[in-house]
């Protein structure tokens, strides 16, 4: 019983909760990539948690989630000023 309201508490309502509290504070495209977290995260538990060894290739995708979450959640650059021709 105290697994299942744990497990409902802090693995469903509380994000839950944060998730739209965020939501109110930054705009869904900055937000919505750090969804690509999931697996970077399943990777480390199951590496701290579990001894599971991590591959080359696993450490290169995980480098492109980050490259990729940085990318989306950096201010957008000013538009420089268009200069007629003439």
């Amino acid at each position: 019983a105290l697994a299942t309201l744990s497990l409902a508490v802090i693995g469903t309502a509380l994000p839950f909760v944060l998730w739209f509290e965020l939501l109110r504070r930054a705009p869904l495209t900055q937000l919505n990539g750090f969804s690509f977290l999931t697996p970077v995260f399943g990777l480390l538990i199951g590496a701290l948690w579990f001894d599971e060894r991590t591959s080359r290739l696993q450490i290169g995708g995980i480098a492109l989630c980050l490259i990729g979450i940085y990318l989306l959640s950096r201010p957008p650059h000013a538009a420089s000023p268009v200069r007629s021709g003439t």
